[in-house]
Order: C-alpha cells, then structure tokens, then sequence
C-alpha cells in the first residue's frame, strides 16, 4: 500500500473553500486501485493556510496510472507540473502544491469495542 500526500499551501482564510472541492469524489473514487481519501486540515497556520490531500492505493502503479488518467488532468489543468497554481497567488487561493508518496509498511487498526 502506498499513501500520496498532496500539500496544498493556501492564502489565510480560503482552506474551507478547497477543502469543500473534496466533498464529494468524482473521477477517483472509480479509479482500479483506489482505497479511500482523508483531506487533513492545518490547525492554527501562521502565515498562510494548509490542506493535506490524502490518497491510499494498493500499489504505487495504481496511483500513477490514476495521475495519467484524463479524469485527473481534467480535475488539474489549473496546476503547472511543479504544483504551482496556473493563477498567480495573487487572483487565487493557492499558493503551491507539493506531492509526498509515503509506502506504508506497517498499518495497525483499531479493535472493535464489544
């Protein structure tokens, strides 16, 4: 299993804004290899806000056949390659994009409470 991190550094105020674009999946949530999303949100950000997008795959194949997929580019033509917004920061929210591929050797879930 692998967990892709996408970070997404935003101007003060406008993370509820992004994260509300996450609220219902589109193209991912079809796409072979796909296990689930968590988007993680910065708590008390001094200078700007932060959103983490959190994807979970079976194997690493299975992300980056989903990050060559025409439903992805669709969902990310507003996103140079280097994950810097297309609008400058200063006529949109986003200030950059930065992707973190982790491999998950060791996963632990919690037991159910009987």
């Amino acid at each position: 299993m692998i967990k892709a991190v996408n970070t997404i550094s935003i101007k003060k105020g406008f993370a509820d804004n992004i994260i509300e674009k996450f609220r219902e999946l589109k193209g991912i949530k079809n796409a072979p290899g796909f296990l689930g999303l968590e988007i993680w949100k910065l708590e008390n950000g001094q200078e700007h806000d932060e959103v983490k997008v959190c994807s979970s795959w079976e194997k690493r194949e299975d992300f980056e056949a989903w990050t060559n997929s025409d439903a992805f580019k669709a969902r990310h033509k507003h996103l140079k390659k280097d994950g810097e917004a297309t609008d400058k920061p200063q006529t949109g929210p986003v200030i950059k994009a930065e992707l973190t591929v982790f491999s998950v050797p060791i996963q632990h879930s919690a037991e159910p409470v009987v």
